[in-house]
């Protein structure tokens, strides 16, 4: 039992660098995109896919160590090298996210996935990470709104933002 805690403690550890270092990294290139008012749509969708992989990740740890047993060191050491393994292929540039799939209406699924990344990464950093999300998506959607010709709002845009900032609050 105390391997395994230890385990996870150090696993923790490594998703809040690594959840840290990817918030650092894609800073930059949302700045950009917001700057550049979105032209490059499928860019804005690999960097929301791989924000999307921070929840996704968290919630593998989770049923990693929900499972009778430890989880193999070098599974764990996987785990973190890909981060977006738990999407299906091409996912990055699809915008198919497994969480934008769901229902808004899903309110277990949405609190499983918080409550991952609360456990893994800490209360502040969950926030950050659902701020991100939905501001993004927010962005996105005032840049085609005040567009002259407006232009057309995809609605699961609009409804991820209000889920994640939703979802913010609520961490």
């Amino acid at each position: 039992k105390a391997d395994v805690l230890d385990t996870a403690e150090r696993l923790s550890s490594s998703a809040v660098n690594w959840a840290r270092g990817l918030l650092d990294i894609t800073y930059r290139i949302e700045v950009s995109i917001i700057d550049q008012e979105f032209e490059n749509i499928e860019l804005f969708s690999e960097v929301l896919d791989l924000l999307d992989g921070v929840e996704n990740r968290c919630l593998s740890l989770s049923r990693r160590f929900a499972a009778p047993g430890p989880a193999a060191p070098d599974s764990a050491a996987s785990f973190l090298a890909t981060p977006n393994a738990v999407h299906s292929e091409g996912a990055a540039c699809s915008g198919s996210a497994p969480h934008r799939e769901r229902a808004a209406h899903d309110q277990p699924q949405l609190q499983e996935g918080t409550a991952a990344m609360v456990r893994w990464l800490g209360e502040g950093l969950a926030e950050a990470v659902h701020w991100r999300r939905g501001a993004l998506q927010y962005y996105l959607i005032a840049t085609l709104a005040g567009a002259s010709p407006p232009r057309p709002l995809p609605m699961r845009h609009v409804r991820g933002a209000i889920d994640q900032l939703d979802r913010m609050v609520r961490t």
